[in-house]
């Protein structure tokens, strides 16, 4: 008994989508374990509202001026992420990306207010210390938008 026309094959025409390629923006840099933004269909860390939260950087790529290299980006997964003020009470909260701070760094306080920027990264499952967590990304990479705070 037949039950229908398939919709997708396997082989070539599937993959787990745990790890994807994206082309990097020209004159960027994106270092291992970032949190990677897509406009347009190119990796770049911009964090600006519309941009697409993919996952995080495999590997350091370094693209200049003119270049047409890609990078491996991660989209699910458990990493060990940098924050602060963290304590054990925090497994199971959100994080999200501080906009203001260089290297990355996130938090578990939504950030409001007109002008910032919020970006959920994944869910604490384990606080290591004060400004060290285990933090699993799956169902937040390749879904969360960059959003506006009012």
């Amino acid at each position: 008994m037949a039950y229908g026309n398939a919709i997708a094959g396997t082989g070539d025409n599937f993959f787990e989508g745990k790890i994807v390629a994206y082309p990097v923006d020209s004159a960027t840099k994106i270092f291992e374990g970032s949190a990677v933004f897509v406009k347009d269909g190119v990796a770049g860390f911009d964090i600006t509202a519309g941009n697409a939260y993919v996952g995080l950087a495999n590997e350091t790529v370094d693209n200049p001026t003119s270049g047409d290299l890609t990078i491996i980006v991660r989209t699910t997964g458990v990493y060990k992420l940098t924050g602060a003020g963290l304590a054990s009470t925090d497994v199971g909260k959100t994080v999200y990306l501080d906009a203001t701070k260089n290297p990355q760094t996130f938090t578990t306080t939504k950030p409001s207010g007109v002008g910032s920027l919020i970006v959920a990264l994944g869910k604490i499952t384990q606080v290591l210390s004060a400004t060290q967590a285990y933090v699993r990304i799956d169902g937040f990479a390749g879904v969360n938008d960059i959003v506006a705070g009012s």
